[in-house]
């Protein structure tokens, strides 16, 4: 049993490709995934001079909203880098203005999130805007000269409606979201992914050691087919558990992935490896040749990720798709990971996740233990 065992796992790691596409390729698509919502600290704005500048820039420098401002020439050049992505926004200032700063242009992305920064700009504007305006009408109503007024109006401190921003569902689902470090949503349903495909490609060793004879060599000696049902198992296990290893201690020590509480996060790593393995040895005792294992299990297990919530978050899903994903056992894992690692859970918070992992894993071990007990009498 320890030697079928230790048969798939050289075999992992003698590949080369084995090296990249199992141990790398995951690290590469979670980096990938954190650098997406890397981001900014700063909302890059560009700005096109004209009057009051230099008061508007004063303003915007004592937003709440970080801001990062980028000079541009004209209208033209503003436009242009907002369509770029050079800036995220772009405001354009008038040149000329009569007791006012009149029209100001805000330039953004339909597709871009600016309206944080495009509230923080009409503030801005107000507050430069209100006081001119204000000296303005004492100038007209012959009260006083232009200085005059304006000195007059500094010292009343003519200020403009404050504008206050509401946040709401604090402490709900986006502050989950806000919550977690770059890297941590990705860390976790790459793992699940890619632990649960490696996997399922796996079972073509299984389907390769029956056609070849292997087993039939190892059953002719003292060995029972229960102890070779038993070392598959253990080798499909092993490859998953080094997998499962490797991609937590690397995004720890990599990207700083906080996995949350580690005898939770434990848990669900081996149980969810206890089904991927068991799926990848059913898929070996059932299906025929190597073509059926590698050309199925590839989709099947993208299939069952997508499903599961690996690919956008689960609580983005419609109430009946989210119904439909607990079919799948990445669902259940994402969910665990998610009480782990964004609400701070520990190991009695994901029982019912853990339950429902060791439930998928018993009936498709058992499944697996069946079907390849039969395929070696079969094949024998």
């Amino acid at each position: 049993m320890l030697a079928l065992a230790r048969v798939a796992v050289v075999r992992l790691v003698r590949d080369r490709t084995n090296i990249f596409f199992v141990l790398l390729f995951p690290l590469l698509i979670v980096m990938l995934i954190g650098l997406q919502f890397s981001g900014s600290a700063a909302a890059r704005v560009g700005i096109v001079d004209g009057v009051h500048a230099a008061d508007l820039r004063d303003q915007l420098a004592t937003s709440e909203v970080d801001l990062e401002l980028v000079e541009l020439p004209d209208v033209d050049a503003a436009r242009a880098a907002v369509e770029a992505g050079d800036v995220d926004t772009a405001v354009v200032l008038p040149r000329t203005a009569e007791g006012g700063t009149d029209e100001v242009a805000f330039i953004a992305n339909p597709g871009g999130s600016d309206l944080a920064v495009r509230s923080v700009v009409q503030a801005a504007v107000a507050a430069v805007d209100v006081p001119l305006r204000a000296a303005a009408a004492i100038e007209g109503l012959g009260l006083a000269d232009a200085a005059t007024a304006r000195t007059l109006v500094d010292e009343v401190d003519v200020q403009p409606v404050p504008l206050t921003t509401t946040t709401v569902g604090d402490g709900g689902l986006a502050a989950e979201f806000a919550g977690l470090g770059q890297f941590d949503l990705g860390a976790s349903t790459q793992l699940l992914l890619f632990v649960f495909i490696t996997s399922m490609t796996g079972s073509v060793a299984v389907v390769q050691a029956r056609r070849w004879g292997v087993l039939d060599r190892v059953l002719a000696g003292p060995t029972s087919p229960g102890s070779v049902v038993a070392g598959l198992a253990l080798g499909q296990l092993a490859v998953a558990g080094v997998q499962a290893l490797v991609i937590v201690a690397a995004t720890a020590l990599l990207f700083d992935v906080n996995w949350g509480d580690p005898v939770a996060a434990g848990a669900v790593v081996v149980l969810f490896s206890l089904v991927a393995a068991a799926a990848g040895l059913l898929f070996g005792a059932l299906l025929r040749n190597e073509e059926q294992a590698s050309g199925l299990g590839v989709p099947i297990s993208l299939g069952a990720a997508v499903l599961g919530g690996c690919m956008l978050p689960l609580e983005f899903f419609p109430d009946g798709l989210r119904t439909l994903a607990n079919i799948t056992p990445h669902a259940w894992g994402n969910v665990a990971f998610a009480e782990i690692v964004r609400r701070g859970g520990g190991l009695v918070d994901v029982l019912p996740q853990l339950t429902a992992l060791a439930g998928f894993a018993l009936v498709l071990g058992g499944g697996a233990a069946l079907a390849l007990r039969r395929r070696l009498m079969i094949d024998a």
